[in-house]
């Protein structure tokens, strides 16, 4: 009988992973309560050992400090007059349902300002949080994909997106170590064209974490929905970065804040009055209080903040 070709299993599919619970809450204390929610964070992070899923409370705080205009001294409470501290180290995680940032920890009532988009935000050069410098990741040149370690389909992805040359330029990233351009090799990955795809979504970024040896390493870090995008968030939350050791820090850092920046949005729709700051072409930085009505026209439909808004008010 002549040899017949044998088939092959399919590949197997994703892990499953349990319903993750409702995001974490991360409110504004100078607001009022039903108007307060400043951001809201997936429930990704556990123990393994059965604990309640929680997040990475240094990547919470980051993401809280970078929106609310590097305010690095920031922290975060259970309670909204900032009497109860939340005493973690960073590496731990945070599980409760609602916490509170305080831009300045000696005055609960203050109404920081918030930036409510990436172009708007300012690159902290002299205040780069350390953890994101001192990471170890492994010295490799091999040219596969530096989560899956795939050889094909592979896409050179720009970690500050290539579309914000514009912000890349003003916030003059080429003072970062070997990042003299955004098509420089400091600002390059290379990644499966799916996980690019999902990367470019926004479904991850890339943060350094402490691992079990306590060495901070560059992970991926799931900002999804939990749910609704649960193939990703099983395959590629906290999974370490390899294939990397060339790129720059203040590149995952800004793409961290590029990542997070859109997650502000609800909090800038509720029709309520809110205090900015952005990025102003005669000044470095412009606070302002804006109401709700303008502020739904500048952001509602996702189209260019300011300066979008400028535009159509001049035609």
């Amino acid at each position: 009988m002549a040899a017949m070709p044998a088939f092959r299993p399919r590949p197997l599919v994703p892990p499953t992973v349990p319903p993750s619970g409702l995001p974490i809450q991360f409110r504004h204390p100078a607001y009022p309560p039903r108007r307060n929610v400043l951001l809201t964070l997936p429930r990704v992070d556990d123990d393994g050992a059965g604990s309640p899923m929680g997040i990475h409370h240094a990547t919470a705080l980051l993401a809280c400090q970078i929106v609310s205009n590097n305010a690095f001294q920031g922290r975060l409470y259970t309670d909204r007059k900032g009497q109860n501290t939340v005493h973690k180290d960073g590496a731990e995680i945070l599980a409760d349902d609602v916490y509170y940032f305080l831009a300045d920890p000696t005055d609960p009532n203050l109404k920081y300002p918030i930036v409510p988009t990436f172009g708007d935000w300012t690159f902290p050069h002299d205040q780069v949080p350390k953890n994101w410098i001192t990471v170890m990741t492994p010295r490799t040149t091999t040219p596969e994909c530096c989560l899956s370690d795939y050889e094909m389909s592979l896409k050179r992805s720009h970690i500050v997106p290539k579309e914000e040359r514009d912000w890349f330029d003003t916030q003059r990233m080429e003072l970062a170590p070997r990042l003299k351009d955004i098509n420089d090799t400091g600002n390059l990955l290379t990644l499966r064209a799916d996980i690019h795809g999902s990367y470019d979504a926004k479904m991850f970024a890339i943060v350094p974490k402490t691992g079990p040896n306590g060495v901070i390493t560059y992970v991926t870090h799931f900002l999804g929905d939990a749910d609704q995008d649960r193939q990703v968030r099983s395959l590629y939350h906290n999974v370490p970065l390899y294939y990397a050791s060339h790129t720059v820090p203040e590149a995952h850092l800004a793409r961290f804040a590029w990542a997070i920046s859109p997650k502000v949005k609800p909090f800038l729709l509720q029709r309520c009055p809110r205090f900015l700051v952005r990025d102003d072409p005669e000044k470095e930085q412009l606070t302002e209080d804006v109401s709700g009505e303008e502020l739904r026209d500048r952001y509602e439909y996702g189209g260019g903040g300011w300066a979008a808004f400028a535009w159509r008010q001049q035609g």
